[in-house]
């Protein structure tokens, strides 16, 4: 898994080096820097969307785990109590 923080020190890099680059017109640096802010910004959401994914899973395990609860769709009434 990608850590988020990790994307956003990358960018961070990244725009650092497309700002040195002084044979860049003005508008063609803000153009690449709004790309790879564009991207660290869907790849930063994504990371955290999979985080969030993996903190319910392993929620609901220990849930399961700790409780014994059944969430199962063939579980009686009773077993779901």
């Amino acid at each position: 898994m990608v850590d988020p923080n990790q994307i956003l020190t990358e960018r961070n890099a990244e725009v650092e080096r497309i700002k040195g680059y002084v044979d860049l017109t003005p508008e063609a640096r803000d153009r690449r820097i709004a790309e790879a802010t564009e991207r660290a910004n869907r790849e930063y959401t994504e990371a955290r969307e999979a985080e969030k994914q993996e903190r319910e899973a392993r929620l609901k395990n220990s849930e399961r785990a700790v409780f014994n609860v059944v969430d199962d769709a063939t579980a009686s009434p009773a077993e779901r109590a």
